[in-house]
């Protein structure tokens, strides 16, 4: 299942058709894209041991210098070494990446924030009053307050609670034996007996469509929670807390992105990480075609700002990337974002970059302000270039129609 949605282009790159040999040719005409070994980091600065950290058996893995000018350099060197072969008009025709990559930046911040807007905050709040409006009264505003209060590692015991008492309460319903029916004087008897069991007919009908609803408005809810748990955040957070950081950045149809600070993991959960995270989210959205294959970011997104590995199994040199992830550089099967922790401009404090792996090779991506939308769309170019399924549902933000290729 997960080769219908995920990786159906990995056989496609490696058989020979001409687009497969011009995309390896591209990766073959630039050495410099190959992944690099990484060398000793200096010491830096530990983060403040004043916030509270998730328990973990994780160890932290290297932090890398900011990256140089010839770093940025390169990364450059990758857009304009990248065709786009299937823009139609004059003007855009024989042009790369680099010539197109802030109009695809632009599209993709429109895309996710209508999406983290209508299929996240706002479904929450839908969601929320759909619960409310159960009868029974076993979910009040109250309780769903409480429940946003909750680690976003966890799913909600509160509103399993009340969850359990609306499906005994129906159960306690469909459980009913019907009156039996008799004849009595002048069947006076078996009419109420009938009228009882009309009546207690249709208490049942009424308490299986109230047990449906429930479980479609949980279902939904179970996926919004998992649309506020961003991963990789060394801290407890409450749903509340994400949730208020989406609204921040998403929530106003006028100013996108206007609050976001892309330089600082200081105010968890980190602004990059939420980023990639609603990224993920609509992937699933257009991309995934059934719930039991694994998540895009299960598949497309992997973090070397840690081992993986448990404490007592991680090697005393934990500098070394190639020490620590011995098969970190050696994976010729990963297609994603790489997410690393490196050093400020100020060289003490900590921020995220990301880069692409396709098929084991790196694509170094320029630093700043719009390095994770720059590796996004740099993915989706790469998943258009290799004609994924369902790459059609992505075209509108890296142009292109697959039907017409």
């Amino acid at each position: 299942a997960q080769a219908a949605a995920f990786a159906s282009a990995s056989a496609f790159a490696a058989s020979p058709t001409p687009l497969g040999q011009h995309f390896q040719a591209q990766i073959a005409a630039a050495p410099q894209f190959a992944t690099p070994q990484f060398a000793t980091p200096p010491s830096q600065p530990q983060p403040s041991a004043s916030a509270h950290r998730r328990p973990s058996q994780l160890t932290p893995g290297p932090v890398w210098p900011a990256q140089d000018p010839a770093s940025d350099g390169e990364a450059f060197s990758l857009l304009i070494n990248l065709p786009v072969d299937w823009e139609t008009s004059a003007s855009a025709k024989s042009c790369t990446v680099a010539t197109l990559i802030d109009d695809w930046t632009e599209n993709l911040t429109k895309v996710l924030c209508k999406h983290a807007r209508e299929q996240i905050i706002e479904a929450l709040k839908k969601n929320s009053k759909q619960l409310c409006a159960l009868p029974g009264g076993y979910f009040t505003e109250e309780i769903l307050r409480q429940s946003m209060k909750e680690d976003i590692s966890q799913p909600s015991t509160t509103l399993q609670a009340a969850k359990q008492g609306v499906v005994q309460a129906c159960e306690g319903v469909l459980n009913k034996p019907l009156p039996q029916t008799g004849g009595g004087l002048f069947g006076g008897f078996q009419t109420a007996a009938t009228s009882a069991n009309q009546q207690l007919e249709q208490e049942k009908r009424t308490a299986q469509s109230l047990l449906t609803m429930l479980h479609r408005l949980m279902d939904e809810r179970s996926r919004l929670e998992r649309a506020l748990a961003v991963p990789h955040q060394a801290v407890l957070l409450s749903r509340s807390v994400v949730l208020q950081r989406l609204e921040a950045l998403f929530g106003s149809t006028r100013h996108r992105l206007n609050d976001y600070t892309w330089d600082s993991m200081s105010s968890p959960p980190s602004d990059p990480d939420l980023l990639v995270h609603v990224a993920c989210d609509y992937l699933d959205h257009v991309l995934r075609v059934d719930e039991r294959q694994p998540s895009f970011s299960q598949v497309h997104v992997r973090d070397i700002a840690r081992t993986g590995l448990p404490a007592s199994a991680a090697p005393s040199d934990s500098t070394s990337l190639t020490s620590s992830r011995p098969n970190l550089t050696a994976d010729k099967f990963f297609w994603g974002l790489q997410r690393s922790v490196v050093l400020g401009s100020d060289g003490s404090s900590l921020m995220l970059h990301f880069d692409v792996v396709v098929r084991g090779e790196l694509w170094k991506v320029r630093p700043g302000r719009h390095n994770v939308l720059n590796a996004i769309v740099l993915l989706l170019y790469s998943f258009k270039l290799m004609r994924i399924v369902g790459v059609e549902s992505i075209e509108h933000i890296i142009g292109g129609n697959s039907y017409g290729n």
